[in-house]
């Protein structure tokens, strides 16, 4: 379901909210389109942000165990431009 055909099955609930068809236009067309987008919405690119933080985050955390695990002693470097003076 793409955003066009939804935003025309609410183009035609609109247009023929004042006749005998709406109920039909908007039980049947309307709202099974927009389940249907919901439905399918976390196999689509709409929710990738989710899953790229997820992996940025678990990789972050992979590094940080393999490091330990080889000896290697992990810093944390400080940005201290914000404290220098601008003579």
């Amino acid at each position: 379901m793409g955003p066009a055909r939804l935003a025309l099955t609410g183009l035609a609930t609109l247009t023929l909210r004042h006749t005998a068809l709406f109920g039909v236009v908007r039980l049947l067309v309307h709202l099974t389109a927009v389940i249907a987008s919901l439905a399918i919405a976390p196999y689509t690119a709409f929710v990738h942000w989710i899953y790229r933080l997820r992996a940025i985050y678990k990789d972050n955390l992979d590094r940080r165990s393999h490091a330990r695990s080889a000896g290697v002693q992990t810093i944390t470097i400080r940005d201290d431009r914000d404290c220098l003076s601008q003579d």
